[in-house]
Formats: structure tokens, sequence, C-alpha cells
């Protein structure tokens, strides 16, 4: 026959579902949810499962982002879709071409540049740096300001982001690349959350 232990505490109902359904106000550094049943979203980010698959929202300072993390078809949910909204609105056109000015002033070598939110309006900045033909090291600008980095390849090299790219591009933002070919240059953007990434075309993050 086995006698019940005096130390051993058996988890009621109540315990058990507070333990598995925590508070939805609460915000957590990574929340998970299902779409249609939300919580609070995380501090962080939150990991969003839908009907076509599974996403990563995260919102900071000057942009808010969904990308998809996998597709999956799964029954009974509503379908996300990717969305890169800048919260100071799109950046002007203006900018874009100088940003492709500075990357191409001197095409034999990679070059640096930031779009930054600052004193109330976006601008560019060309930190301080040191280029070479296939690297560089740079003085990066204050992550709080940091709305957009840009880099650029050297002739030959087409506009496509390379798994150096990748490593250092972890955080949550947008990162361009400009590349050259026979047919020209291209600038190529993509959104960044911490470690996914999605395409974005120019046309959605500059005016005009």
């Amino acid at each position: 026959m086995m006698e019940a232990r005096p130390d051993f505490h058996y988890e009621t109902h109540e315990e058990f579902w507070k333990r598995t359904h925590p508070d939805p106000k609460v915000r957590r550094p990574v929340a998970y949810m299902v779409e249609g049943r939300r919580t609070a979203p995380g501090l962080g980010y939150s990991y969003v499962l839908a009907g076509n698959g599974l996403w990563i929202e995260a919102t900071g300072p000057h942009l808010a982002v969904r990308l998809e993390v996998a597709e999956a078809e799964v029954r009974g949910l509503s379908s996300l879709t990717q969305e890169v909204r800048l919260l100071h609105g799109p950046i002007p056109k203006a900018l874009h071409d100088l940003l492709v000015d500075v990357l191409l002033a001197n095409p034999r070598e990679e070059h640096y540049v930031a779009i930054l939110w600052r004193d109330g309006r976006y601008q560019l900045t060309v930190p301080d740096q040191l280029a070479q033909v296939a690297s560089m090291t740079y003085q990066r600008p204050d992550p709080a300001e940091l709305v957009l980095e840009a880099h650029s390849h050297p002739p030959g090299v087409v506009a496509r982001f390379s798994l150096v790219d990748d490593r250092d591009e972890q955080g949550l933002g947008l990162y361009g690349v400009l590349g050259m070919d026979e047919a020209g240059w291209t600038l190529a953007l993509r959104a960044g959350v911490y470690g996914y990434y999605g395409d974005v075309d120019v046309a959605e993050i500059f005016d005009g």
C-alpha cells in the first residue's frame, strides 16, 4: 500500500491554469501567440502562428515589421502577410539618391552609409570608415537613431546579401546593399528582425 507523502503538493486545477495560461496583459521578452487569439506582444518580439505559417513581429522606435519564419498550412486560422511600416513615414527620395551617390563615389571600394532619425527628421550619415576592395571597418552610428544601413559591393558583384551580411545584420532594422554589373547599379533592400529577413521593394521605403 502506498502512503501519501506529506511533503508532496498536488497541483490544483486553478494552479495548473495559472501556470499554463499566463496573464495576457503582462508583457514578456518573447510572446507566443495564435492569430485571432492574441495576447500582449513581447517586449522584444512575438511569434504568431497563422493560417499560412509562423511569423515574427517586432516594433522599435522607428519601424514595425512582420516577417514569415516558416510556411505551413494551419487550418482554422487567418493568414498573415509581410508588413514593413516606417513609424515616421516614408524616407524622402532625395536621401535615396544621395545614398546611391555616396556609395558610387568610389566604386572600386566598399562603403557604408546609414539613414538616421534625428532631430525630428531623416538624415543620412557617412561615419568614419576604412574602406577596402572587398571589406571595410566603420564606426557604427547610435543604434537608437538607426533606421537603414547600406553598403556597396565592388564592381562585378551583384546586389545580394552575403553570409557575412547575415552575421552582421542581426538587429531590427532596414538593410541595403548596392551592387554593380554590366547593366548598371542595383540597390536591394530587406527588413531584418533579429536574424530573420524579408525582401523589401525600394518604393515601400522611399517616397516619390
